[in-house]
């Protein structure tokens, strides 16, 4: 086996890609697509786990600004 057992990944070793590729462009708003450019995928910390992500689960998806990537709290989504 993988030896993962089907535990998540640490944040810093989440695969990183983009978001948005130069054939979407057409189909979204500029705006949009500028927004989605700026981020990249990311995994909920216990950091992260205060108001209304509390009851998020460590691990669980969701967005980062690419520009401020590894601060808890700031810039990082989790919808």
């Amino acid at each position: 086996g993988s030896g993962h057992g089907g535990a998540l990944m640490p944040a810093e070793e989440i695969e990183i890609y983009p978001l948005v590729v130069p054939e979407d462009k057409p189909l979204i708003s500029d705006y949009l697509y500028l927004a989605l450019e700026q981020m990249q995928p990311c995994n909920l910390m216990d950091a992260d786990r205060v108001g209304c992500y509390k009851g998020r689960r460590t691990g669980f998806p969701g967005l980062a600004c690419r520009h401020c990537i590894g601060q808890a709290g700031c810039g990082r989504y989790f919808p």
